[in-house]
Formats: C-alpha cells, structure tokens, sequence
C-alpha cells in the first residue's frame, strides 16, 4: 500500500462529506489499489458514514475502513489511529470540512514519491476565507510551512523510527506539537510546486468560530503544546530548542503588549499561562537578559502591526510579570 488518507471525523452528516468525498474519488492518473482511506470517528454514536456503501464513489468502495477512538480528545488522537491502523507507506491528512484542490494532487504526490523517497512532502494550499456578515469568499493562497498537518504527506516509517506522535493531553494546537517535533528530527523534505488542498470555510470550526476568537484565547493552550514538545525535544531527543524558545518569548511579549489584546476576557490567564512558560524554560530572563540573548531578540522579525511599539520593554515587563505571579 502506497498510501493513506487519514480523515478525522466527528458527528458531521453524509452531505457535508460529499465534497471531500467526491475530491478523493476524482483523482486521476493513480492506481488507486494503492490507497487507502481511513476515517477515524471520535464518538461511538452512530453516524451515516458507519454503514454507508460508497457506491456513489467507486473509486473508494473497498478502499474505506471506519475506526474508532471514542476517547478522543482533540482531532489529533482520531489522526493517531489512523496512523497506527494505516498499511500505508505515507500518510496524507485531511479534515472532514475540506478538500483536494484538484484532481491531479495523488497523481503528483506519488510520482514524487516514486521518485525521491523523502520523510515528509509538502504542498501550498488554498484558505477560503468567509465573511461573517455576507455571503462573500475570498481565496488566500499559503505557502509551504510547519503549522499544520494537511496539505503535507509523512512516511510512517519515519513518524515510528523518531517516537513522533500526537500528545492526548494537548486539546489545541495538535499540529504545531507534532510538526515541531518532525522538525527537529529534520526529515528529508521536498515541497510540490502545487495546491492541493482547500481550506474551506467553515465559520463553526474549531478555528473560526466566533470570529476566530481561538487565535488570541488559545495563545495559553498554544504555549502548553510547544512546551510539551521542547520537553521532549531536550529529553528524549537531547537538543538544545534555546533559539526557537526565544522565539516564542518574543512573539507573545509582543501580542501581550498590543493595546488590541489588553481587554480581551482571557488576558489574565494568557498572561500566566506567558509566565509559567518563561519560568519554566528561561528563567534567568527575569533577572536580566543576557548580551547574547538580546541580539537574537534583536534579530526577530515581527511581523504584526509595524507602527506599534510596546509600552515596556521586554525586560522591564519580564520584571512587572514576576512582581505579579511569583507568589501565585
């Protein structure tokens, strides 16, 4: 078996797979005895999905296995069943509420392959961006990066070899632990000059519901993930992740201090949730930062609001964070 198509899925309706569905029977240009498509359900509760036939997509009939994880919880422990269920080679991610982005994307993929043998292809992808007051969409194109596990395809062999697996205590942000621990392994890569994948809008999804409030409310949740992960980047895989945490540090002083943020109902807990993490991986930060230290901050690139500048700086709010919580 060449590849797998691991498809977390929750509650969602026949229908609202069908575009998903109707974009993996559509592939062109494959065997595809080849492949094979794993849903994984996170509930035991009966779904459309359990008994279906799939006769209207024959390309997947005899193709499909349901399984399921009724403890799940996050999309990343049904994504880690389908790992450790997949016969396949690779294994390609999708979610449930997208879909290829055209009919050539497995064609392409296990050409390259066939080719090349690498750990971990990436492909760019589409964003459907959908407007909350209309009907609107606009399309936005992202290039390859380490942020999620769709639109990219990991050899199993290498996910198993380097003990990389979704962590069942990280409810969000799943996908930047389990990619920051693929980069650090540093896989042979090779990214497809293609799209293939849509993101499709879907404005109750964990990402976008409510505006996209998750971006700036699960900030706590984002750094309880990297956390985890340079655990155990330092003590199972013994490298030195100084850089990259310092990365971190400087990314969200910088979210803390915009005045946008300030009134958000979550700021308190963020900004602990900053400190515990500073505390626990940089700690001499609160007392001084170091001449090599600041040139690394110096060096950052921040790519947020290019007129704003912090109220404190770094040190000084360092300082103000442990006046405040050391006694917490």
């Amino acid at each position: 078996m060449k590849l797998s198509i691991v498809i977390p899925y929750h509650k969602e309706s026949l229908n609202f797979l069908k575009p998903l569905l109707r974009s993996l029977n559509e592939q062109v240009g494959i065997d595809y005895n080849d492949v094979e498509f794993l849903f994984c359900k996170d509930t035991e509760e009966y779904n459309e999905l359990d008994d279906y036939d799939f006769s209207e997509f024959e390309n997947l009939q005899g193709r499909t296995r349901t399984l399921v994880s009724p403890f799940a919880t996050n999309p990343g422990m049904s994504r880690q069943l389908g790992i450790d269920e997949a016969k396949g080679e690779y294994i390609f991610f999708c979610d449930a509420d997208d879909s290829l982005y055209h009919v050539g994307v497995f064609r392409e993929l296990i050409d390259n392959i066939n080719n090349s043998h690498a750990d971990v292809y990436r492909f760019e992808f589409i964003e459907e961006i959908g407007s909350f007051f209309n009907n609107d969409l606009i399309y936005d194109i992202k290039k390859f990066n380490w942020i999620w596990v769709f639109a990219k395809t990991y050899r199993k062999q290498f996910l198993i070899e380097n003990n990389i697996c979704f962590n069942p205590t990280i409810r969000w942000h799943e996908d930047t632990y389990f990619n920051l621990l693929c980069q650090y392994k540093k896989p042979k890569t090779i990214d497809i000059n293609s799209k293939a994948y849509l993101w499709r809008f879907n404005k109750n999804s964990i990402t976008r519901i409510n505006n996209h409030e998750y971006t700036f409310n699960t900030i706590d949740e984002y750094l309880n993930a990297v956390g985890k992960a340079f655990i155990k980047i330092q003590t199972e895989y013994n490298m030195n992740c100084a850089i990259d945490i310092i990365k971190v540090i400087n990314t969200y002083y910088k979210t803390l201090m915009h005045p946008d943020n300030r009134n958000q109902p979550k700021y308190e807990v963020i900004e602990k949730a900053y400190y515990e993490f500073v505390r626990r991986f940089a700690n001499n930060l609160f007392d001084e930062i170091p001449l090599d230290i600041q040139r690394v901050f110096a060096s950052l690139v921040w790519v947020g609001d290019r007129d704003f500048l912090p109220e404190l700086s770094l040190s000084s709010y360092l300082k103000y964070l442990k006046r405040k919580y050391e006694n917490q």
